[in-house]
């Protein structure tokens, strides 16, 4: 009669798979730490935080003449005050 020793086949084959899914999220794990430090050197796209800023932006691409951008300031303080 033989013996064999060891893990047999279903432990060897999950054992594999083991391997196989540690690999994975190795993996997955890696690209995710590499996407975020590169995410943090991208310079961030900030939205206008008050309406005078965006008054100022759309005086600056010529949106708005400087009457306008005048107008907006005045009414914007007074209603910041």
């Amino acid at each position: 009669m033989m013996h064999h020793s060891g893990l047999g086949f279903g432990a060897g084959l999950f054992v594999f798979w083991l391997f196989g899914l540690a690999v994975v999220a190795g993996l997955i794990w890696l690209i995710y730490s590499l996407v975020l430090r590169a995410a943090e050197k991208w310079p961030r796209r900030t939205a206008p935080d008050d309406a005078l800023e965006v008054a100022r932006l759309r005086y600056a691409r010529g949106e708005i003449g400087q009457d306008e951008f005048q107008r907006l300031v005045q009414d914007l303080t007074i209603k910041n005050r």
